[in-house]
């Protein structure tokens, strides 16, 4: 009966000591749980802006062909004017509120989606049906801006009036959006044809 009451004794003195030591892990397992479903949820959002980007980024180049295309079905090389209606911007393009000390137009434009609607030429990708699946998803259409740059004589010869063959150059100015219009990707290309 002796060892029966030491027995008794010994564990009455536990009081609780696997309670605590349950709670510890409880506590540990629940801060890697959290921590590990943060860098999920964060891992999720880098997906997702990367998707959005990308989608920007083909919206974009989908408006340079557009840009492309419509140059090359011209027949006569088309005059350069100041607001672009003729679809062919002047030298160095259009320059905001008349100064041209500032940065290049595009960068001032960038974020100004009114102001592409307004001086742009929206791609709508009614003709091409594959650019108008692999750009699915994304806000605004994509806009493009073409600008005449110079023409390259063939003749490198200085004074010859007569020679009048060569390359026309031009700037191809592209701004597409992802699936909103925060996420922008602007993209330029120079593009050159003989008339």
């Amino acid at each position: 009966m002796n060892k029966l009451m030491l027995k008794t004794r010994t564990l009455k003195k536990q009081n609780g000591a696997v309670l605590m030591v349950s709670l510890m892990f409880l506590l540990i397992m629940t801060i890697l749980g959290v921590s590990s479903m943060q860098t999920t949820v964060m891992e999720e959002k880098m997906a997702g802006n990367n998707n959005d980007y990308n989608r920007a980024l083909q919206s974009s180049e989908a408006g340079l062909r557009a840009g492309e295309t419509w140059i090359q079905n011209q027949a006569a090389a088309p005059a350069p004017v100041g607001d672009g209606n003729t679809g062919v911007w002047t030298v160095n393009g259009p320059y905001l509120d008349g100064d041209d000390s500032a940065s290049e137009w595009w960068e001032q434009t960038s974020k100004n989606a009114a102001w592409w609607v307004a001086n742009g030429v929206e791609y709508t990708a009614i003709i091409d049906k594959q650019v108008l699946e692999d750009i699915r998803g994304i806000q605004t259409n994509p806009y493009y801006i073409n600008e005449y740059l110079t023409k390259i004589k063939d003749n490198l010869n200085v004074g010859l009036q007569a020679d009048t063959t060569g390359r026309t150059l031009y700037r191809i100015t592209s701004r597409g959006t992802g699936g909103n219009d925060l996420t922008r990707v602007l993209l330029q290309t120079t593009y050159s044809k003989r008339f």
